[in-house]
């Protein structure tokens, strides 16, 4: 079973990003895993840029690889590259935390300046204000019951910006090993969270 997911996974690593949309969108995880590989340092460096926080930009970082997962039928190629659809995506979601963020620091007298610019012109939703007030908070709690090695394999991967081959190499296992505690992880990290966002919808 490894040997045949390893070489289908070597198989994915080949293909162009057009290829790995089609895979992903009949629900192949070989190729998610390749996209998060090939496409996961520059999507955490603009997060990391944007929230100007590890944990906000984690938290970011999910969501664009799980919306790739789940909308990859969607993407149109013709209006740009699949890195291109991904750093807009992230873009957004990372301006969106950040604000949130800010809009937090202004309630308890930290950040005046960012109330003001953040300030909205209806009265927020409550539900919506209390979820994202817990997003960190469950995606550390989300972290802490994942299996150590997995743990490890995503703060590499996410928070460091490390490659298969990097986490493969810094965790001293094979890489196929260390692509599937990546896959795993996130996968387990982002139903964990999506759990939790539900109790506030």
């Amino acid at each position: 079973m490894s040997r045949i997911a390893l070489h289908t996974s070597e198989q994915t690593d080949g293909m162009s990003d057009d290829d790995l949309i089609a895979r992903i969108a009949e629900r192949r995880e070989d190729a998610l895993e390749t996209a998060v590989d090939r496409h996961s340092a520059a999507v955490s460096g603009l997060c990391h840029r944007i929230c100007g926080n590890a944990l906000d930009a984690h938290s970011v970082m999910l969501d664009v690889f799980w919306q790739l997962w789940r909308n990859a039928q969607h993407y149109n190629h013709r209006r740009g590259s699949l890195r291109t659809y991904l750093l807009t995506i992230a873009r957004s979601r990372a301006i969106d935390q950040r604000r949130a963020a800010l809009a937090r620091q202004a309630n308890h007298g930290s950040y005046v300046v960012a109330m003001q610019q953040v300030k909205p012109v209806v009265e927020p939703d409550p539900c919506k204000h209390q979820m994202q007030s817990e997003t960190a908070k469950d995606v550390r709690l989300a972290i802490g019951k994942l299996p150590p090695v997995q743990q490890r394999a995503l703060e590499l991967a996410f928070f460091d910006g490390l490659t298969h081959s990097e986490v493969s190499r810094a965790l001293d296992i094979p890489l196929g090993t260390a692509k599937t505690h990546i896959r795993k992880g996130l996968m387990q990290l982002r139903c964990m969270l999506l759990d939790a966002s539900e109790v506030f919808e």
